[in-house]
């Protein structure tokens, strides 16, 4: 990773990074910041000037109204070591993340989130924030600015995005963006800009998270522990063949004809590199090593360059690019099930998961259907291409519509509604399980057990059993963990206060459960088919092995966070130590539920077995993950069914009910 590094620079390698002494006053940073705040004043905002400050990256902490920059900005030294690794960032690049930042700064200092108005326009502030996002390429609901359509991470990026095209100079933004809805985005930006131009910020100090002074790490500690190394991934791509078709080989050699395919990549690599990850929203540093694989191989193959055809060439080796860049991006770009960090049939976690699409399209093939995708990405014209299509059946896969997980459960009403043939719950059966205060009436109206609990919203009880603490906190209608970490349970009525503001804060409009808290096993039951239903072996999320100071609770640091302990010592796996009566019991509770809430084809019931045998339904999951890592797949596992079985099971489950 290092070995180019210059000398002066190398012996910097093994300094930890607070004791270089960075400061942004009188830095190459500090040209930028005050680029920035002549642009803010050009636009006519006279209070308004952000706070900076050195951390590890470019970001604003939420809600402050101050910027953090890259601290390797700060030292050219440093700098050189970034240009190495991950390319520098030009002067164009720093202000568009300065504007980007001010965007956010902005938003704080004034407090705009918390407006109706903003909500309208932007959406909910309190939305989950996701690394991992959904986007339509080139809609035009939002402007671009940052690389990756960026806009369609979150509300307060879409904020951001906007202000940033506004403030950038001669942008010609009323022009780019006429008859777009995203003007309507912009106008607000404008007319707010002039509103709040001459008053000062209601924030006009924020806090910082993180700080040059608290980076303990050295450069190179830093850098390998943040930098992921994509050259062993790639490493298997046949190159040659593609390469050989792309360039030539020179016959005769002829100097004057020809140049070297590498000099000429290396000439172009930075651009290339600049407008793929731009355009694409592929990550950079995987378009980097690609292209270095590209030049080696070149190098390796004799390849060279027809002078006369040179721009030919290097438009197709990007157009090459891209296309490699972006079918390895949706490879490796899947979203973790909750349950994969667990021992599957080899015994091993594999690397890169396939998607559970992916999965179910080859089980598919393995049955001899011929199935195909529809992806349904937001846009009416997905909808269109579904109403269109003429499948015998579709396998409904659908968690989310344009990025709200809410209405995942209006697409099997759309698909009712034009008459089409699916797998999974329907829309009454979607609306039931997820809201779980409604879910939990039914569920003891069967005589089933759950916990007690009541629910609140803003102030409003809508019911209320006599509860009693400890307590576990969350969404009414959220699935996925979503909402549900260390925090959510709660010992006393000062945190559960605390947890009943910060979910009200995150999640605006949705109330919040407050249910006993349960000590026990946690058991899932698979449930397949419909008539009548089959329990399949039941499946334990293991949780006995957490810190003693954790919550024994499937939240998000058990089921998503890699990097915590929590995440590296719990796994589920088909539970063998119930007696044949509890199991019984076990399972007899989990198909009265999948019953009563309207469940059909495969659902997932989670249960809680107390110490002294109780039951208690937690909650139903229709439509289940069905990666093979999955506990649906697991449990499936457990009753001798290979995983194409399994998809079959479903099939046939869905098809019989259209025969009827």
């Amino acid at each position: 990773m290092f070995e180019k590094t210059p000398g002066d620079v190398h012996d910097l390698l093994p300094v930890p990074i607070k004791e270089l002494g960075l400061k942004l006053e009188g830095s190459p940073v500090e040209r930028y910041v005050q680029q920035l705040f002549k642009e803010l004043e050009a636009k006519g905002l006279q209070h308004f000037r952000p706070a900076f400050y050195l951390t590890s990256e470019w970001g604003c902490p939420s809600e402050e109204p101050v910027i953090g920059v890259p601290f390797y900005l700060a030292d050219p030294r440093v700098a050189a070591v970034e240009s190495l690794i991950n390319d520098l960032e030009n002067e164009l690049e720093i202000m568009r993340y300065m504007r980007h930042e001010a965007g956010h700064a902005f938003n704080y200092a004034y407090e705009l989130y918390k407006n109706d108005e903003w909500r309208d326009i932007f959406g909910p502030f309190r939305r989950p924030y996701r690394d991992h996002y959904s986007f339509v390429p080139f809609s035009r609901n939002y402007v671009r600015h940052l690389e990756g359509w960026y806009a369609q991470k979150h509300p307060d990026e879409d904020f951001a995005e906007t202000f940033a095209v506004w403030l950038t100079p001669r942008s010609k933004w009323r022009e780019k963006y006429k008859s777009w809805p995203a003007l309507k985005k912009l106008q607000y930006v404008d007319r707010i800009g002039r509103e709040f131009g001459p008053l000062p910020p209601l924030r006009p100090l924020g806090d910082t998270d993180f700080t040059v002074e608290d980076m303990e790490e050295t450069i190179e500690e830093f850098y390998r522990n943040r930098t992921r190394d994509h050259s062993q991934a790639i490493s298997d791509l046949a190159l040659d063949a593609d390469l050989d078709d792309i360039f030539l080989h020179p016959d005769p050699p002829d100097s004057d004809r020809y140049r070297k395919a590498s000099e000429v990549i290396g000439e172009h690599r930075k651009e290339m590199v600049d407008k793929i990850s731009y355009w694409t929203g592929v990550r950079r540093p995987l378009v980097k090593t690609l292209l270095e694989a590209i030049v080696r191989k070149v190098d390796e193959l004799g390849l060279v360059i027809d002078r006369k055809r040179e721009r030919e060439q290097i438009v197709d080796l990007t157009v090459y690019t891209t296309k490699i860049g972006v079918l390895y991006e949706q490879r490796e770009d899947t979203e973790e099930y909750p349950g994969e960090n667990q021992d599957i049939e080899s015994g091993r976690r594999r690397k890169r998961p396939k998607l559970d699409r992916e999965q179910v399209f080859e089980a598919l093939e393995k049955l001899d259907h011929k199935p195909s995708y529809i992806q349904l990405d937001g846009r009416d014209a997905s909808l269109f291409a579904v109403a269109r299509n003429d499948a015998d059946l579709i396998f409904n896969l659908v968690d989310s519509y344009g990025g709200d997980d809410a209405k995942d459960l209006h697409i099997p009403a759309f698909l009712e509604l034009i008459g089409a043939k699916y797998t999974g719950s329907g829309p009454h059966g979607l609306l039931l399980a997820q809201d779980k205060s409604l879910a939990k009436k039914i569920i003891g109206f069967h005589g089933l057990q759950t916990p007690f609990s009541m629910v609140v919203n803003r102030g409003k009880v809508d019911y209320a059993h006599d509860i009693k603490f400890p307590m576990i906190v969350k969404p009414v209608s959220e699935d996925g963990s979503i909402g549900i970490n260390n925090d959510s349970v709660v010992d006393s009525v000062k945190e559960l206060m605390e947890r009943i503001h910060d979910l009200h804060e995150q999640f605006e409009d949705v109330p919040v459960l407050i249910e006993e808290y349960i000590d026990g096993r946690e058991i899932y039951a698979a449930i397949l088919g419909n008539d009548p239903p089959e329990a399949l072996p039941l499946v334990e999320l293991d949780l006995s092995k957490l810190p003693a100071d954790t919550p024994k609770i499937a939240g998000r640091e058990v089921k998503f966070d890699r990097d915590s302990e929590a995440y590296r010592v719990t796994k589920s796996a088909v539970a063998e130590d119930l007696d044949e009566e509890t199991t019984e019991k076990l399972q007899e509770a989990a198909k009265t539920t999948y019953r009563a809430l309207k469940l059909r084809d495969y659902g997932r019931i989670d249960m809680r077995l107390s110490k002294d045998g109780t039951i208690y339904v937690i909650e139903a999951n229709p439509n289940p993950w069905l990666t093979k890592g999955a506990e649906f797949a697991m449990a499936a596992r457990g009753s001798e069914r290979t995983y194409t079985e399994m998809i079959k099971a479903i099939v046939e489950a869905a098809a019989a009910r259209y025969e009827e």
